[in-house]
């Protein structure tokens, strides 16, 4: 919201106040008792704001209104103050009102269509930008929110269009540069991303959080260190910014710099109580350093603020499971493992991406490690739904149903994984060669070592299983020997 009340839109320059087409209004405004009024309430509501008395400024606000129903900027005024409360659907009737009384103000039309961004229409909002860039060619900011629009709905190749069209108008965009960088960091094109905010940086170097968003490309593209420096000037000039604190952490992680990473993660905590983000950040990192209960009270706080942000419920159930000790602790671990997993794959959204599958990954070690395979194959289970292909995914899972016993489904997935990602061979040789001996079937196992080391001659892993497969099936060749003839003496005779 604007430290101005009334955002720098002038009062009556464009109202329909003055139009004498206006004079039979509804609302019974006379011009001179309820103007005066109306102006009063307004001042009232002015003060409130400086105050920071939100609620007072709207209902002055509204009774000033209510007496001049016709002041464009006060309509303005209330949709601004009901967007920053979250009230999206009121500000939006509130922009509108000032878009009839101000139809050729730029600002409100930006506003309304931020607002209607806020609430998902982007299709109108897209109408609302071409307005606004038709009313004001030269205005960067309309051009920018019309790009970011269109990459919203989708429809990149537009954004682009859009963007080479701003290039023909502008003399200087670095707001559109900066949308545009944003349009390509989304879709992965890292370079070209650093390339617009490099350009919109050179263009106006005071522009807020446009290092930052350099240091996001560049930490994507693999370059943590450059990153990391952008950030940290970044903060230079906002120690305050949250997600720059959290990113630059993220980037000192990844240089293996703990303490320093831990340092941002709980600076971020401190200023942001309420975010559990910075939190299960912390935790994560306390615990790839053996810090577990340290890393498990992190987590725990970080479920309390909110469940539902990434990576929670299951680093809090691999740490449960990590830290107990006795079996009553354990006991206890398992139980709460098994309500959290469950209660993620319930109100979990995602399970295609990349990141959910590395979570999923780290999460299946933790369980197999944990003597829990069941567990993480069905976990696992979810995971492939969405990715079928994952060879990966599909491997630990074989592994996991392997270890804990549920063979036909462990084959089943071997065969898929086969398909896949044939290079698997010899895991997968080795995972069937192991399961027919536990099933008490040398012979087969002997069979299928052999036709595996034919198909994969250097294989170690494969040649080391030798022994053991002749020794399983000489002791079971030994045991039908015994067997036999322990059924003779037994026989009656005739």
């Amino acid at each position: 919201m604007s430290d101005e009340f009334d955002a720098n839109l002038p009062p009556d320059d464009e109202s329909p106040s003055d139009d004498a087409s206006f004079g039979a209004d509804p609302s019974g405004f006379d011009g001179s008792t309820n103007e005066r009024a109306a102006e009063r309430h307004a001042e009232l509501a002015a003060e409130h704001f400086r105050r920071g008395r939100m609620a007072d400024a709207e209902a002055e606000l509204r009774r000033a209104l209510a007496n001049n129903p016709s002041r464009g900027d006060w309509h303005f005024n209330l949709g601004l103050m009901l967007d920053a409360s979250g009230r999206f659907d009121e500000a939006l009737r509130s922009f509108r009102e000032a878009t009839l009384r101000l139809p050729r103000r730029i600002e409100v039309r930006l506003a309304e269509a931020t607002t209607l961004g806020r609430l998902g229409r982007y299709g109108d909002a897209l109408a609302t930008l071409e307005a606004a860039c038709v009313l004001d060619p030269s205005s960067d900011l309309a051009w920018a929110k019309r790009i970011e629009a269109l990459a919203e709905l989708g429809r990149f190749d537009d954004a682009e269009t859009i963007y080479y069209i701003a290039q023909e108008r502008l003399e200087s965009m670095p707001i559109s540069l900066v949308s545009m960088g944003d349009v390509q960091l989304s879709r992965g094109a890292h370079e070209r991303a650093a390339w617009c905010y490099r350009e919109a940086l050179a263009a106006e170097p005071q522009l807020p959080k446009v290092r930052a968003r350099l240091g996001r490309a560049l930490a994507a593209g693999g370059n943590a260190e450059p990153a990391v420096r952008l950030f940290i000037e970044e903060l230079r000039s906002n120690p305050g910014d949250i997600e720059t604190l959290i990113e630059c952490g993220d980037c000192l992680a990844t240089l293996h710099r703990p303490t320093d990473a831990m340092e941002k993660y709980r600076r971020a905590a401190e200023l942001a109580p309420a975010l559990a983000l910075p939190r299960v950040r912390l935790g994560l990192l306390l615990g790839a350093f053996g810090r577990h209960e340290q890393a498990r009270a992190e987590l725990e706080t970080a479920y309390g603020l909110d469940p539902d942000v990434g990576l929670c419920r299951t680093s809090l159930a691999a740490t449960a499971l990590t830290v107990a000790l006795t079996p009553a602790e354990r006991a206890n671990a398992i139980v709460l493992a098994r309500r959290l997993l469950a209660e993620d794959i319930e109100r979990r959204r995602d399970f295609s991406s990349e990141a959910a599958a590395a979570e999923f990954l780290r999460l299946a070690d933790v369980l197999i490690r944990e003597e829990l395979p069941g567990l993480a194959c069905d976990v696992l289970a979810r995971v492939s739904a969405e990715r079928p292909y994952d060879a990966a995914i599909l491997r630990k899972r074989m592994v996991a149903a392997f270890a804990g016993g549920r063979g036909r489904t462990a084959r089943g997935l071997a065969r898929r994984l086969m398909r896949v990602d044939p290079s698997a061979g010899p895991a997968v040789a080795h995972n069937l060669v192991l399961d027919a001996l536990e099933r008490g079937r040398p012979m087969l196992a002997l069979s299928r070592l052999r036709s595996s080391i034919e198909r994969y001659p250097q294989d170690p892993g494969l040649r080391s299983l030798r022994v053991t497969s002749l020794v399983s099936a000489a002791i079971a060749a030994l045991r039908r020997g015994r067997d036999r003839l322990f059924g003779r003496a037994k026989r009656p005779h005739g």
